[in-house]
């Protein structure tokens, strides 16, 4: 677990270079510990408009699209990183989520950097211009070596015990709040797409279905394919001679080839 953060930069290097390039090619890592929340995440690159040591023209355009990728199916979480010393008027991210999630149902913020931008951070979370469907979460990130016990103590006092991050309501702070809610989140989505998908399977399954009953049946023995062949060739015969003896072109009247 300690190594994680550096086994990612790694295959990340290998994947998309050592130039800061992109690909869509994803790093697929299986977490399995006691207690840690039934998720999938997926960690999309940060929206870059300028590009730097050797990344393409279009790197606006690639990150662009390989987002809405992501974000665009009904049964996708948006969850939206926000540094807590920027304007939330100004993140594109916010604008990104809100044309793929237009009622907002899926959509939440997640503010870090706290400590750093403590002023008026109650005010913006709680009442402010920018609105998020299912609201903000205040965390503190994790930093140096701390594990990830000592990191969640020092959350705990950092909005326990803070002059102004106190006020933000426990239901908006912490990473286990985050988790929590991510997965009802998750639940409530599933249980809205469900039917949908069942009936999706079906239709799949009921077309699969019948071209199943358009194809020939097995041939076990050697006898039923001899009488298999034989019924082939009487029919093949028959429509030779309605073709070339009776002059009738009805056998294949959409295929051109056949006339």
């Amino acid at each position: 677990e300690a190594h994680v953060a550096e086994d990612i930069q790694c295959a990340t290097q290998q994947i998309a270079g050592d130039a800061k390039g992109i690909s869509n090619t994803p790093i697929t890592l299986l977490l399995k510990k006691h207690g840690v929340p039934d998720l999938t995440m997926v960690d999309l690159p940060g929206i870059t408009r300028i590009p730097v040591r050797g990344q393409p023209e279009n790197i606006y355009q690639l990150v662009r699209d390989m987002i809405m990728e992501y974000i665009a199916p009904e049964e996708t979480i948006i969850l939206n990183v926000l540094s807590a010393t920027v304007d939330f008027s100004t993140c594109e991210s916010i604008m990104l989520s809100q044309s793929a999630d237009k009622t907002g149902e899926r959509t939440l913020a997640v503010v870090t950097q706290c400590d750093l931008k403590p002023d008026g951070l109650f005010e913006k979370v709680t009442n402010g211009d920018i609105k998020i469907g299912l609201g903000y979460i205040c965390v503190r990130n994790r930093i140096g070596q701390e594990s990830y016990e000592e990191a969640r103590l020092e959350e705990s006092r950092l909005f326990g015990s803070h002059p102004l991050l106190s006020r933000i309501n426990k239901s908006m702070v912490g990473i286990p709040v985050l988790a929590h809610n991510l997965v009802q989140i998750q639940a409530n989505i599933i249980s809205k797409c469900l039917p949908n998908i069942v009936n999706q399977i079906n239709d799949k399954l009921n077309a699969n279905m019948t071209e199943l009953q358009k194809m020939p049946k097995n041939l076990s023995s050697v006898a039923e394919a001899m009488t298999a062949f034989m019924d082939l060739m009487g029919e093949v015969k028959e429509s030779l001679k309605k073709i070339m003896i009776r002059g009738e072109y009805d056998e294949y009247p959409d295929d051109v080839q056949m006339h």
